[in-house]
């Protein structure tokens, strides 16, 4: 299981190309990133963001409407702008100042003021209030385990009683005999669209980097096992969940949505 910090490499693919890094499409190259192209990103977060909601609205409280949210990896703000348009404040966490640096100019640009951006670490040290609703998306599949279930109790621990969370942990690769182990299309068509992405996202940084003459950062897919993740969740206090699966090129995961509520009790 790979260990290293993978920090550094973030921050490296946040300066050359944050856009692309986030949503690993040639529309969003940096070099030839269009405004209509820059409007179709965002709007696959507010897609995402949508789905959320409405997620957590059928499963788990149909009158949810949270006032402060923390989204931890917001990388350029993707989710972060969605979010802020529907709650009160929002928080954006992410290891990459570069990241940082390019949701900051993303939020003045649509003059949204109820947003923080904040330095990550696996405590969240930079972070002391508590949150309605924490989000984390296709980011903790990218850091050690070890780490990710650190950064994991972490979230958990600054959800306010009765709030709820959402968070993406990746647990197996597909298995098949097509040698090329590529997903079929009618695997990834079974996903939701707002949880969908086209291409493989190391290979594709990989190529980037060879392109500018470098050799690629790791780019790090970790599986999770999900016996500690739910007992985690359980040891937390939490008795109710909604698991929504992914597949992003092969790699399953499990969106995991739940609330954390003190006086819920196990069935008897």
């Amino acid at each position: 299981m790979p260990t290293h910090t993978t920090d550094k490499d973030w921050e490296h693919f946040g300066k050359l190309d944050p856009y692309w890094a986030v949503y690993t499409d040639e529309r969003f190259r940096k070099s030839s990133l269009t405004e209509a192209a820059l409007q179709e990103f965002f709007a696959s977060g507010e897609a995402y963001v949508d789905f959320v909601f409405r997620t957590i609205r059928r499963h788990l409280d149909e009158e949810f409407s949270p006032a402060a949210v923390l989204d931890f990896g917001c990388g350029v703000g993707r989710l972060l702008v969605p979010f802020a348009k529907r709650c009160c404040s929002v928080v954006g966490i992410d290891v990459s100042d570069g990241m940082l640096q390019e949701a900051k100019s993303q939020c003045a640009s649509i003059r949204l003021t109820n947003v923080r951006l904040v330095k990550s670490d696996d405590y969240l040290s930079n972070v002391t209030e508590k949150f309605d609703l924490i989000n984390s998306y296709i980011v903790l599949q990218h850091v050690s385990t070890e780490r990710g279930e650190v950064i994991a109790r972490s979230l958990i621990e600054r959800l306010n009683d009765g709030g709820i969370g959402v968070l993406h942990f990746t647990y197996d690769k597909q298995h098949s005999n097509d040698p090329s182990g590529k997903p079929s299309v009618a695997t990834e068509s079974r996903l939701p669209s707002a949880l969908r992405f086209g291409r493989s996202f190391a290979a594709s940084v990989a190529r980037l980097l060879r392109a500018h003459g470098r050799r690629p950062p790791e780019m790090q897919m970790n599986s999770y096992d999900l016996n500690s993740i739910f007992a985690g969740l359980q040891n937390a206090g939490v008795r109710r969940i909604h698991v929504e699966f992914t597949n992003h090129d092969g790699c399953y995961g499990v969106l995991i949505f739940f609330k954390k509520q003190s006086h819920d009790q196990y069935l008897a």
